[in-house]
């Protein structure tokens, strides 16, 4: 192979990079926006199950906190703080 056939072969191969490139250009566009729509739907599809978890979290938390205020005084062993117990 002499030094013409190989500069004909380096042009063609560059001939058919280019033409690559153009066809490949519109189709990495194409994926873009499919991927930024597959995103999309997945956040909108995590929205109501973060609501769910959230929701039962909160539940949990209702259920663990109690309903009437403890007593600061020692002594009473943490007892809830009632009308009757009041002094006066």
């Amino acid at each position: 192979m002499g030094p013409a056939e190989v500069l004909a072969l380096i042009e063609r191969l560059q001939q058919q990079a280019t033409a690559d490139v153009q066809d490949l250009a519109p189709r990495g566009r194409e994926l873009t926006l499919a991927q930024a729509k597959i995103d999309k739907l997945n956040l909108e599809l995590a929205q109501p199950r973060r609501w769910q978890s959230d929701a039962k979290i909160e539940a949990m938390t209702a259920a663990r906190t109690p309903r009437w205020p403890q007593c600061p005084r020692p002594g009473h062993g943490g007892r809830a703080v009632l009308g009757s117990d009041l002094p006066g």
